[in-house]
């Protein structure tokens, strides 16, 4: 048998169908969905507030937190210069204010702790006390709501203190017996030997 070459071959399909006739291949396989650029812009707006976000709360807040304190701190040096600049001159301005009350010696004051523990345990007791004051040797003690006696006793009872050399009543006032207002003038010993009394 002899093959005919020139006879057309057809393998089980239409003789009207066309070969293909592309000549390039596309590797890229397509995808099922197409890109949703609504969601994209979603995400964008999202990522654009968190970071806006975080860069007030982390970044210029905090900033703004350490330009404040740093404006406190420079007001309080402002300050602390100004407190040192005025005590610049502290010795000389002490020297002048010696030149006026003179040089007290240690043994000519007292300690002001010392007046405030007799008013404490001489006074108080039995009277009300409603001010104090010291300088120098002298404590002065205003004291109300006492009776004229109990008022004589105090006066006996504080210059019985070792520390005491003096005791005086002044300004006595009262509106009844039971109730004077009075300023006792309490002179102590010098500093040191008031100490000892202690």
């Amino acid at each position: 048998m002899a093959i005919d070459w020139n006879k057309e071959i057809k393998i089980g399909g239409d003789a009207s169908a066309v070969p293909p006739t592309k000549t390039t291949m596309n590797l890229l396989p397509q995808q099922g969905e197409s890109v949703n650029v609504g969601r994209i812009v979603l995400l964008g707006l999202l990522a654009l507030a968190l970071l806006a976000v975080v860069g007030k709360f982390g970044i210029v807040d905090r900033f703004a937190a350490v330009s404040a304190r740093q404006g406190d701190l420079a007001t309080a040096q402002a300050a602390y210069d100004e407190v040192k600049g005025k005590l610049v001159d502290y010795d000389e301005v002490q020297a002048e204010y010696r030149s006026f009350v003179g040089n007290a010696s240690d043994d000519e004051t007292i300690d002001a702790l010392l007046a405030m523990e007799l008013v404490a345990q001489a006074v108080e007791p039995s009277a009300t006390v409603t001010a104090v004051g010291a300088r120098d040797t002298l404590v002065t003690v205003n004291v109300k709501d006492i009776s004229l006696d109990n008022l004589g006793r105090l006066a006996d009872t504080i210059k019985a203190q070792p520390m005491v050399s003096d005791v005086a009543v002044t300004k006595a006032a009262n509106s009844d017996e039971a109730n004077v207002t009075a300023m006792l003038q309490i002179t102590l010993n010098g500093g040191s030997d008031s100490k000892k009394g202690k």
